[in-house]
Formats: structure tokens, sequence, C-alpha cells
């Protein structure tokens, strides 16, 4: 799939794609996963579901000020390896995003 398109919650709804499976993330560390989805948030965020190999279904947003970690730009279905950090007492976030070409090694940084 070459789908760079970031929906809304409204088309979101009509695609029938479900949120429900996706939790926030509760580890620190460095994941590989697939994008799974991605949307327009309610607070200038970009709002990403991922499948993680080790964890399974996950959802996290990203913000215009760390220009959405440049999710806008990469298709739905890529191969990622994505990075959380603790962020005080607020929980982890995403810090880190690279793009895994087809044979698994990191064509793309985005921090």
């Amino acid at each position: 799939m070459n789908d760079k398109t970031v929906y809304s919650m409204d088309e979101m709804m009509v695609i029938g794609f479900d949120p429900l499976p996706y939790k926030i993330m509760e580890q620190e560390g460095e994941f590989k996963a697939t994008l799974d989805f991605k949307r327009w948030g309610k607070k200038q965020n970009l709002v990403a579901y991922f499948s993680v190999e080790e964890i399974g279904k996950i959802v996290a947003s990203t913000f215009w000020n760390r220009e959405y970690l440049n999710l806008k730009e990469i298709p739905i279905g890529s191969k990622l390896i994505i990075t959380f950090s603790r962020k005080g007492k607020t929980g982890n976030y995403l810090r880190k995003l690279q793009v895994l070409d087809s044979e698994g090694n990191v064509k793309e940084t985005y921090e």
C-alpha cells in the first residue's frame, strides 16, 4: 500500500477502521512496528496506529512542533522502528521513528 493519507475522524468511521484494540504504549524502548492507520487529532496532532511485534496494537500522537515525525509522508503499511521515551510523570511519548526498506534496513530517521 502506498497510501499517505491522514484521515479525519469521520473518514476513519466511514472506512471502518476500528481503533478500540489499540492501547497507549506503556513501555520505553525501541520496537519494530507496522503503521496501520493515521488520522488527525483534535489538538494539532496526528494520531498513529501501529502493530508492534513485541507488544501488540498501540496508538501514539505526534505534534506539529515536531513536524509530526514526518508521519504525514509515510505510507500506511510501512515497516518502522519506533522509539518511546518517558516524559516526566505523564507517560511515554513517541520520540523517534525510523523507516525500514524492504530488506529491513533503516532508510530514513525522524526525531
